[in-house]
């Protein structure tokens, strides 16, 4: 099996077989980072501009369909990213469901149970620096080729 270049975002950022290695996980999850954070950064700049209440609430809603619309290339590129390290993607289901879980519960957990969400994001935390750091595995897999040679 060789390995074939990613082309445009879709095969980037949208597709979830195959095995994708560090470095080009740590600079695609980047890459949607700096895209979410400015898409974030033009929704606030525009509620904040208006102070008619039906547009700061369509502009919340915008908000929240990009935060949205961003979870599953960060799922895509984390299924690639376990595939590299030899892992299924059901850990990626996983570790989403405990994300979306803490995200949720930050928001709304009264003062006495912070301490539980911030444990969770520490964890969350300390798996994104498993799957960034750790090396994936050397040569084929059941995934397919390595994208190292």
């Amino acid at each position: 099996m060789s390995r074939q270049e990613d082309v445009g975002f879709a095969e980037n950022f949208l597709k979830r077989d195959g095995r994708l290695n560090r470095w080009r996980y740590f600079k695609r999850f980047f890459a949607l980072i700096v895209m979410v954070i400015a898409a974030v950064g033009v929704i606030v700049g525009i509620i904040s501009a208006f102070e008619n209440s039906a547009i700061v609430i369509l502009g919340a809603l915008v908000l929240i369909v990009v935060l949205l619309a961003t979870i599953y290339p960060f799922f895509c590129l984390m299924v690639r990213r376990l595939h590299d390290m030899n892992k299924s993607e059901n850990f990626a289901y996983a570790y989403f469901a405990v994300y979306i879980v803490v995200s949720m519960l930050s928001g709304i957990l009264e003062d006495e149970y912070e301490d539980l969400a911030a444990g969770m994001g520490l964890i969350i935390f300390v798996v994104n620096l498993y799957i960034t750091l750790s090396p994936g595995t050397k040569g084929d897999n059941q995934y397919g080729s390595d994208p190292l040679e």
